[in-house]
């Protein structure tokens, strides 16, 4: 009767573990695709604020080499430089905002693959 109470707990532990082991493994895979999702945002924001600054440096380069060109046209000018700056700092905020999100992300998916327990206490 004992061993068959033995087994029966030792039965019950196994199935607890494995609905645990389920669950960190679920917890390890959304992490995984959330730092997945991240990163292409991260990428994304880099990428597009490069080719806003490109945008900037060429724009002005162009006002700074003709500095004899019609009023109009030099308004006009200008006001595509300040679009384009209003621009960079738009996508200067978004690579900020991706970059933050990304670490978040990665520390998620430590704190789910048990890589930082070392940092909390664990009792």
């Amino acid at each position: 009767a004992i061993m068959r109470q033995r087994n029966l707990q030792m039965r019950q532990l196994l199935f607890m573990l494995d609905d645990q082991l389920l669950e960190v493994s679920r917890d390890v895979e959304a992490s995984a695709a959330e730092l997945e999702a991240t990163f292409a945002e991260y990428k994304a924001a880099v990428d597009s604020t490069l080719a806003t600054d490109q945008e900037v440096k060429y724009l002005v380069d162009r006002w700074q080499s003709h500095p004899f060109i019609e009023n109009t046209s030099t308004s006009l000018l200008l006001d595509e430089i300040l679009d384009a700056e209003s621009r960079l700092i738009q996508a200067e905020n978004g690579w900020a905002l991706a970059q933050s999100n990304y670490m978040i992300a990665v520390a998620k998916a430590r704190l789910a693959a048990g890589s930082i327990l070392s940092m909390q206490q664990v009792d």
